[in-house]
Order: C-alpha cells, then structure tokens, then sequence
C-alpha cells in the first residue's frame, strides 16, 4: 500500500481493493475474463469477448420507459460446421447458446435461431430481426 499526500489531503493506493470496490480492469473471472472492462466468457468461441462489439445488437422493442438495454448475438465463424450463436440479454450471464435454423421459403416470420428449452426466438419480418422470449417480443434490429 502506498500513500500519497496533495494538499494535505491523504489519498491511500491499494495494489487490490480489500473494501470490495470494483477497480475497472483490476479483477478477472474464474476464465480471466475482465468483467470490468466488458469482457465476458464465450463458450462458443472459447476466450473471453466484449458483446457490444458484436455485430448483432438489439434494442428493447415498443415503447418502454426502461433505459436502453441491448442485447447481443454473436455468431460462431462462418466456415464453421456447427450452426450457433449465443445470446447476450442485459443482467443475464452466462450467455444463452441459441441454434441457427434454416430459414423456410415463403415463410412469413421464419425463425432463424432459437433456443427451445427457454423459449427464446429470434425471427424476421420484413427487414427486421426480432428477439422473442415465451412469445413476447421483446428485442429489435432495424434495418433501416
């Protein structure tokens, strides 16, 4: 611990907050993910990622007086055998695995990933993909 002195005030330095405070980039997660800094642990890519940086980001659908929450889906690579994502919602880790479908020709609203043991969708109309939780919609990205 060092201390430093500024005009009489005296301002202590701790190498790790022992109170419990949460110095950004200072702590790691059980896979040394920096949590701080937005880092996150994917399964599907096996190393830690920041999901806002994804190329998938959602906002809440409707009128909401709730603060701009996003969701986020990353995708696995593109020459990759095994079709999946998984799904970032705001205050829920870990992320939730989702399975890229085949999208029907003529299907309306097709659904192109999904997680059926949470209910969980992310379907099309028109130009827009939406996220649906238990048949609500709750998430969108625009087009336009």
């Amino acid at each position: 611990m060092r201390i430093f002195r500024f005009s009489g005030l005296v301002v202590t330095a701790w190498a790790t907050m022992a109170c419990g405070h949460v110095v950004p980039g200072a702590g790691r997660d059980a896979h040394g993910c920096i949590p701080s800094a937005g880092y996150v642990w994917s399964t599907l890519h096996a190393r830690c990622l920041r999901p806002f940086e994804a190329e998938l980001a959602f906002v809440p659908y409707g009128n909401t007086s709730q603060p701009v929450l996003r969701a986020y889906i990353v995708l696995n690579a593109s020459d990759s055998p095994e079709r999946k994502a998984e799904l970032y919602l705001p205050g829920h880790l870990p992320a939730i695995p989702m399975i890229v479908m085949d999208a029907v020709e003529g299907e309306l609203r097709p659904v192109l990933m999904e997680n059926k043991a949470q209910g969980i969708e992310v379907i099309k109309a028109k130009d827009d993909l939406f996220i649906r939780v238990k048949g609500q919609l709750l998430f969108v990205r625009s087009a336009g």
